[in-house]
């Protein structure tokens, strides 16, 4: 019995492969030869570019702790590569997007660099700085409040506070008798040679005069209802339609009889009545009218 078993255990011991370098005996491999001391240089070639110890091993048909061992002998550590350095390029890569992604979103809202804003505002953007008096703030207040007016906005943050300096006015900046940056006659969009800056009050006279206040209310009054009315021309059109005398309707809008007339008149040209006659609609408040006598 002792016999046979000695002899079925070597047996089997022949069937395994001998691996070079190993110092012992390894499983048997199915793609490249294992890891000899001319491979080494590979090996170490491969940990550097990012491979772990276990995809090499499996690359040689060995165990992640041979690998390591081989390596040890060039005198290479966990530092030296592997997932280490995976990690490293992981994280660098990581950071350039970071970084890039910031840059963009300074290009977006400031026209600038990082760097470029903060020689400006002294410091990072945040949340806060939108409600603040710093030239920052201000410069996105002026920005926002023109793109929810419609109008165009190509001036960068370093284009727009050169101006202020040069001006010597900044100090003065705000409403009341202060100043502000307009637009030459009051129109196209806020570019480094349509603006200049002035007082509120002279902005304020080049628009009166530029504009008639049948302009100046439309593009107050911008909003339109689904019949595209606006709203002076919603309120005195229904009002009347709904039978309000026209020295209410002028006293509740403060505007002049004239101007109510004109929204009027406006509307139904836009509603596509007929100019000229009288509604259908206020005929019969007409008759009714007459019917009970008043």
């Amino acid at each position: 019995m002792e016999l046979e078993f000695s002899y079925s255990l070597a047996e089997g011991f022949k069937r395994l492969t001998p691996v070079r370098g190993l110092g012992g005996i390894g499983r048997p491999l199915s793609g490249s030869p294992p890891p000899g001391n001319d491979r080494i240089p590979r090996i170490a070639a491969l940990y550097r570019e990012g491979q772990t110890l276990n995809q090499i091993g499996i690359e040689y048909g060995v165990s992640r702790e041979r690998i390591r061992q081989l390596l040890k002998r060039v005198g290479m550590t966990g530092d030296s590569g592997g997932r280490t350095l995976l990690s490293m390029l992981t994280g660098k890569k990581k950071n350039e997007e970071k970084i890039n992604k910031r840059e963009n979103r300074y290009q977006k809202i400031f026209g600038c660099s990082v760097d470029a804003f903060i020689g400006i505002h002294g410091r990072m953007w945040s949340h806060a700085d939108r409600y603040t008096k710093t030239p920052a703030g201000r410069f996105y207040q002026q920005k926002r409040n023109a793109g929810k007016r419609g109008i165009g906005w190509g001036i960068t943050l370093p284009q727009w506070w050169t101006m202020w300096q040069e001006s010597g006015k900044w100090d003065l900046r705000g409403r009341g008798q202060g100043y502000c940056m307009a637009r030459h006659g009051d129109s196209g969009g806020y570019t480094i040679d349509n603006v200049y800056i002035c007082t509120i009050g002279q902005n304020f006279s080049d628009s009166y005069l530029r504009h008639s206040w049948e302009d100046r209310f439309n593009r107050q009054l911008a909003w339109r209802d689904e019949d595209g009315l606006t709203i002076l021309q919603g309120f005195i059109y229904w009002c009347r339609k709904d039978g309000m005398a026209q020295k209410d309707i002028r006293d509740f809008s403060g505007l002049s009889t004239s101007a109510c007339n004109y929204f009027y008149w406006q509307a139904r040209k836009i509603l596509g009545e007929p100019i000229g006659e009288q509604s259908p609609w206020l005929k019969e408040l007409s008759a009714k009218r007459k019917r009970n006598g008043k």
